[in-house]
């Protein structure tokens, strides 16, 4: 049987003390300051806002997209093991938590028409933009 070592590449010294990795070790158990909001990437075309969030790990069952009080909310729950089937880690640096991001709409969003797909851990999805009639800008000007 293998074992993994856990190897520190920096040395004990002044500027790191042991109780340093203990208070780290300590704050990734608790996730106390991990961010548990996915990543987004926002872009904007002439037709569309483009939202790309990364939810690497979780399936498409496991999102929920809606739109409420004008805020389009993306949330995620994944089931974590249960303790007779859960693994014994030897080091957990990540695990899935559950998340909600709202993103407040505006009146150039089309919400009745948003389309989202998911491929790759990557749910992307277009909140196209309300088509504005065009308004007659040639126009004779009367002078009186």
């Amino acid at each position: 049987m293998t074992y993994l070592a856990k190897v520190n590449p920096r040395r004990r010294n002044a500027f790191f003390p042991a109780h340093f990795d203990a208070f780290f070790n300590e704050v990734a158990k608790n996730n106390t300051f991990v961010n548990q909001k996915p990543a987004v990437n926002v872009s904007e075309t002439s037709e569309a806002f483009i939202l790309e969030v990364a939810v690497p790990g979780l399936k498409k069952e496991d999102i929920t997209l809606k739109v409420e009080k004008e805020a389009l909310v993306i949330s995620a729950t994944k089931e974590e093991k249960s303790e007779e089937t859960k693994e014994h880690y030897t080091r957990r640096e990540f695990n899935f938590s559950n998340f909600e991001r709202r993103f407040q709409l505006n009146d150039t969003v089309d919400a009745e028409n948003i389309k989202a797909n998911f491929a790759n851990g990557i749910l992307n999805i277009v909140l196209p933009k309300v088509v504005e009639e065009e308004k007659e800008t040639n126009r004779e000007i009367v002078i009186s």
